[in-house]
């Protein structure tokens, strides 16, 4: 590095006061950008800067598919007991010995309920809690190109989880409903099928995905008469998997990251000064998921939803695009060295396909989305 490198340590500690928690797509989590862009200055050739942000959020209420405000725990539904087993050959007398007496869709108990509605339906809810360090650092090139590296440090809980029963309470069969869930029975029957208990809380702490982007910025102070100055920036480059894949057996559980995906990611923002120290911008990106073969828990009965699948097999996870978008206002330096911003950002995900590579006779092989 050349001896006119101008380093620049910028350390802000941003409180992130999010909305409740977007549905975690097929137990993949993902997060809004943060909403600051390239800094709105004229930056030289063969500089650099590290970039260190905090952020903690903490809710205990979700989206669901329709955009109705829900648990966290319940963004995917209620769980209709009666068919967790349906269509599930592995569950026999022998080896799931619990699950067969109370589940199975011919004999079990659970089934021979008869219930409709929401009886014999359950819920998880719960409060997600997360801590977030990220790092950036930045290296100015020439001619306006840059590489930036992204690297986030994430501390994930998800605890006081507890089972929501619907079921009415002057149905004949609610004691006995609620004598499965609450006397162990249920935990039995989800320990046979490869899962802990119920109400297990979720901690986990490590490196999140990382991101590496080749980008160009632009800067112009006096060419648009009607602005003061103008910055905009574009970047393209890869989402690395550092922090692999969720717990399949931890009902609450979610990865760190993208749930050891590999994606393309595009990133551009434009920022306008309307004054020495006043300006506006807004953010974009589009992040492309690769497709995955791996073996993940699935539907079995068209009718399932929630959380709890028996269900599994080697499927081909092909996750939709991934959608952010943030406007911000900046107020730069009211006082030497401190800056204040607020914004909003948002994203949104495609529809995700599931199609089953060893059965094809599975009554939903063909999609499972979120």
């Amino acid at each position: 590095m050349s001896t006119a490198t101008n380093r620049l340590l910028s350390m802000c500690a941003l409180l992130l006061c999010s909305a409740p928690l977007k549905a975690i797509d097929i137990f993949q989590f993902y997060r809004a950008p943060f909403f600051q862009g390239t800094p709105r200055s004229d930056q030289r050739d063969s500089t650099s800067y590290l970039d260190f942000r905090y952020g903690h959020g903490k809710t205990d209420t979700a989206w669901d598919r329709d955009g109705n405000r829900v648990g966290v725990l319940s963004q995917y539904g209620q769980t209709d007991v009666s068919l967790l087993a349906s269509n599930v050959a592995e569950i026999t007398q022998c080896s799931h010995p619990v699950t067969y007496d109370w589940l199975n869709p011919c004999t079990g108990k659970i089934p021979g309920y008869n219930f409709t509605g929401c009886d014999g339906k359950i819920a998880l809810s719960g409060t997600f809690d997360i801590e977030e360090f990220n790092f950036i650092y930045q290296q100015n090139l020439r001619f306006g190109f840059y590489f930036m590296a992204y690297l986030p440090y994430r501390d994930i809980k998800v605890y006081d989880i507890h089972l929501e029963n619907f079921t009415h309470p002057e149905n004949e069969r609610a004691d006995d409903f609620t004598e499965f869930l609450c006397s162990g029975t249920f935990d039995q029957v989800l320990c046979e099928n490869g899962f802990d208990p119920a109400c297990t809380s979720f901690i986990k702490s490590g490196s999140a995905d990382g991101a590496f982007y080749i980008g160009w910025h632009g800067y112009d102070d006096h060419t648009i008469d009607l602005f003061h100055d103008v910055a905009g920036f574009v970047q393209l480059g890869a989402i690395v998997p550092f922090s692999g894949q969720r717990n399949q057996r931890i009902l609450s559980a979610v990865p760190l990251g993208y749930d050891d995906h590999w994606a393309a990611s595009t990133r551009f923002g434009v920022e306008v000064g309307l004054a020495d120290h006043f300006a506006v911008g807004f953010n974009g990106a589009v992040d492309i998921i690769w497709a995955q073969e791996r073996c993940e828990t699935i539907k079995t009965d068209l009718c399932q939803d929630g959380l709890i699948y028996f269900g599994r097999d080697s499927i081909d996870l092909k996750q939709g695009l991934l959608w952010h978008g943030g406007l911000y206002f900046h107020f730069d330096q009211p006082f030497k060295g401190l800056h204040f911003t607020s914004g909003y950002s948002y994203s949104k995900k495609d529809r995700t396909r599931l199609e089953s590579i060893e059965c094809d006779d599975l009554p939903v092989n063909s999609a499972r989305s979120r």
